[in-house]
């Protein structure tokens, strides 16, 4: 099966395999980010086939990787549709935006994850 047919690596597909720059410049934690958002595997129910997680912010639609990025009640200008073209462009995202990206994905997941930890302990 073709790596397009893969929804991990949908968005990535025909990406020359190798080394990517953003290794070089971003922080180990940063770059992991970035590389989650490229392979969809934040940490989101949505992303490993669980379809019970809907987005705490819109209560819409389901929380994939992509939808954190589309979603319209997200607040912050450095998680767009833009930003997300970005990380998954074929030569990786661009040096000047990807440390403020992947910081204000990983704040989002940790104010995720303490609204749901609130939502399980209250209802």
């Amino acid at each position: 099966m073709q790596c397009s047919q893969k929804s991990k690596l949908q968005d990535i597909a025909g990406d020359e395999v190798g080394f990517k720059q953003y290794w070089k410049y971003l922080t180990w934690k940063n770059a992991r980010t970035v590389f989650e958002v490229r392979t969809n595997m934040l940490r989101s129910n949505a992303n490993y086939g669980q379809n019970d997680e809907i987005c705490y912010k819109c209560v819409k639609q389901k929380e994939t990787t992509k939808h954190i990025f589309e979603c319209e009640d997200s607040t912050d200008d450095k998680i767009s549709r833009e930003s997300y073209r970005d990380m998954i462009r074929k030569a990786g995202p661009r040096q000047d935006s990807a440390r403020q990206s992947a910081e204000a994905i990983r704040n989002y997941m940790d104010e995720r994850t303490k609204m749901k930890q609130i939502i399980n302990r209250f209802g």
